[in-house]
């Protein structure tokens, strides 16, 4: 639920990074079939450089947990 979460952080009632790092805003958002492939997809989006998450979300690049990580690995192995 994003507006819920969104609205949370916005309130200080999100994580603790978020609260003393605000203004919070939703630049990107992806679904997912369901939340156990939401969750893997966030921990890979968050393994990731910041420059690539920037690239990501500029290009509004499909975000898929199997695929990503898989691009992932190869980055990784380069």
């Amino acid at each position: 639920d994003l507006s819920r979460r969104l609205e949370e952080h916005r309130t200080g009632r999100g994580s603790r990074y978020t609260r003393a790092h605000l203004p919070v805003g939703l630049v990107a958002a992806w679904s997912f079939d369901d939340r156990g492939a939401a969750l893997s997809a966030e921990a890979l989006f968050k393994k990731l450089r910041r420059s690539d998450k920037a690239r990501i979300i500029r290009d509004r690049a499909p975000f898929r947990a199997a695929p990503f990580a898989a691009e992932l690995l190869r980055e990784a192995r380069a």
